[in-house]
């Protein structure tokens, strides 16, 4: 498991492993996120819920096993929007 928390105007991280999921709060105010692996988008995280939760897994993605880099971008990227992160669960 690796642990990033933060809010970020965008994530990058590289990692080892074969599966990702990407666990972050979700709220009246959260919106969605690019998701892309290894350069090549591969969907959208969805962060916004009536309520606010936190701790939501919000985007998974099954790989091949190695070194992989994930990049999380929110939409639409607007100066002083982020994105929030409670953790990225990798299996290896």
């Amino acid at each position: 498991t690796e642990n990033i928390t933060g809010n970020f105007s965008y994530a990058e991280l590289t990692f080892e492993g074969a599966h990702i999921s990407w666990r972050a709060m979700v709220s009246p105010r959260g919106g969605t996120a690019r998701v892309y692996i290894d350069g090549v988008y591969v969907g959208k995280a969805n962060l916004y819920r009536t309520f606010t939760d936190c701790n939501v897994e919000v985007f998974s993605y099954a790989l091949t096993a190695g070194t992989h880099t994930i990049k999380i971008v929110p939409e639409p990227l607007l100066p002083g929007r982020s994105i929030n992160i409670d953790s990225f669960v990798i299996t290896r």
